[in-house]
């Protein structure tokens, strides 16, 4: 399976920027590459996240969940709806 690269995501980040405003750059590097991270995750060989599906979960919650860069999450941390992830995390868990 391939994974997002850091070169790739901050490519992504500064696009999103270009075209929606904000300020570019990154605020915590470790923060961003242990978000990238998770969804490589793995326990007694077998993945945490074998699905592509749950692979993608986990690495969005893990790059918004850890504000890396230098202007919030400059639109990553919303969905179709302006509800976020952690938002519906809340509702279906019964918390908020």
């Amino acid at each position: 399976m391939r994974f997002l690269t850091l070169g790739e995501v901050l490519s992504i980040h500064l696009d999103v920027v270009i075209s929606t405003g904000g300020h570019p750059g990154v605020r915590d590097l470790a923060g961003l590459e242990s978000g990238l991270a998770q969804p490589r995750q793995s326990f007694g060989g077998s993945d945490l996240y074998p699905t592509l599906t749950e692979k993608a979960a986990v690495l969005g919650f893990g790059i918004i969940a850890n504000h890396p860069f230098v202007d919030r999450t400059n639109g990553l941390d919303t969905q179709p709806g302006g509800v976020s992830p952690s938002q519906r995390t809340r509702d279906f868990c019964g918390r908020g």
